[in-house]
């Protein structure tokens, strides 16, 4: 994700983190794997599941905002440790992508702890959703849809406050619709300024995905985790049918 956004929209948050660059579609899975026997691909910076084989045109999902800790495996050198978690439509086998999510930081020299809700048409810049001030547990509920390969909405809701927010976009960006994903991403790879956070274990439940025929659930999604270049595996995903589970390792 690239980052230029306008703060004004935060006045109402005592708990946001500074935006960070992360990376562009093509870096982020340039170096998966393929372990045939499980089905599973590991790369550098996405964990999770993800949906192919249709074209989509939602993706949902409710998830709790995890608490970052610094991180005890891969890039422990890091100045600051974030988990990202979101859902999304495109970005694996197509550049664009409609995405939305919340990051958690934690700050290692201060031990500082920061959040803040997102939405980003990749590769337009991020633009942070207004959800009051955030905490670890609070329960995220995403609903990203689209009208079209240029249009689409956000629906975020902090379920445990009751507060919600609605943004329709449109971008010339045009969209695929070959995939849907629910992923936990590690914002740089192998960076000795930003790493993955020991979140512990995020579970996206009621996960499901439409088409314009039916809804599809993560009951076959190709499995994601993150490999560090040094061949350390920070973490394990798994889904069951309407959820997807994925821990820190």
């Amino acid at each position: 994700m690239k980052y230029s956004i306008a703060i004004a929209a935060l006045a109402a948050s005592s708990a946001v983190a500074a935006p960070t660059t992360k990376l562009n579609a093509k870096q982020r899975l340039a170096q998966r794997n393929k372990n045939a026997a499980r089905s599973e691909y590991y790369n550098e910076s996405w964990a999770g599941a993800v949906l192919t084989g249709a074209v989509y045109t939602g993706v949902s999902a409710s998830f709790p905002i995890p608490k970052p800790a610094i991180g005890t495996t891969g890039e422990t050198s890091a100045s600051d440790f974030t988990a990202s978690t979101w859902i999304g439509i495109d970005g694996y086998n197509c550049n664009n992508l409609w995405q939305a999510g919340v990051d958690a930081t934690v700050e290692k020299s201060t031990g500082e702890i920061s959040y803040y809700a997102w939405y980003e048409w990749y590769p337009a810049d991020t633009q942070v959703i207004d959800l009051g001030t955030l905490t670890a547990e609070d329960v995220i509920s995403v609903n990203l849809t689209t009208s079209g390969l240029n249009q689409g909405t956000v629906v975020m809701e902090n379920k445990s406050t009751g507060k919600s927010y609605t943004k329709t976009v449109s971008s010339a960006n045009t969209l695929c619709g070959v995939s849907a994903e629910w992923i936990m991403e590690d914002l740089s790879v192998d960076s000795s300024t930003i790493g993955l956070a020991n979140y512990g274990s995020v579970v996206f439940s009621d996960a499901v995905a439409t088409t314009a025929s039916k809804t599809v659930t993560p009951s076959g999604a190709e499995i994601l985790d993150i490999e560090t270049s040094s061949n350390i595996i920070l973490t394990k995903s798994s889904v069951t049918d309407k959820s997807v589970t994925i821990a820190y390792v």
